[in-house]
Parts: C-alpha cells; structure tokens; sequence
C-alpha cells in the first residue's frame, strides 16, 4: 500500500481585527413645543372695542380744524 501523504498542517486563522468603537451617538434635540394658536374669536371682540374708541378720536380731530378754519 502506498503510505498517506503527510497532511500539511492548517494554516492559523488570523486574528479578527478589534472594531472599531463606534462614535457616541449625538443626542437629539427636543423641539420646542409650538404654542398653541390663541382662538380668533376673543380677538374680534378687542378689535371692534379699538376701533370704536379710535372711530370718535378720529371724528373729534376732523371737528378740530374745521372750526379753527373759519
């Protein structure tokens, strides 16, 4: 019988290279809470109350000059 060949031996696995750390993740920033949109209703009743004090300032300071022209 032919005698067996001699088995070369396995090469060593090398080694696995160590990974990397990975980077600390960034931490997210919380978004500012939108504020909330202020009802248009109570608005309205304020503009009508300005605009009913500006009606008379404005209609005394036409008076004025109309009787300081003649």
């Amino acid at each position: 019988m032919v005698p067996c060949a001699p088995v070369a031996p396995v090469a060593p696995v090398p080694p696995v290279p160590p990974v990397p750390p990975v980077p600390p993740v960034l931490p997210v920033v919380p978004v500012a809470p939108v504020a909330p949109v202020p009802p248009v209703l109570p608005d309205r009743p304020v503009a009508v109350k300005v605009n009913e004090a500006v009606e008379p300032n404005c209609s005394v300071e036409v008076n004025e000059p109309s009787t300081v022209t003649p």
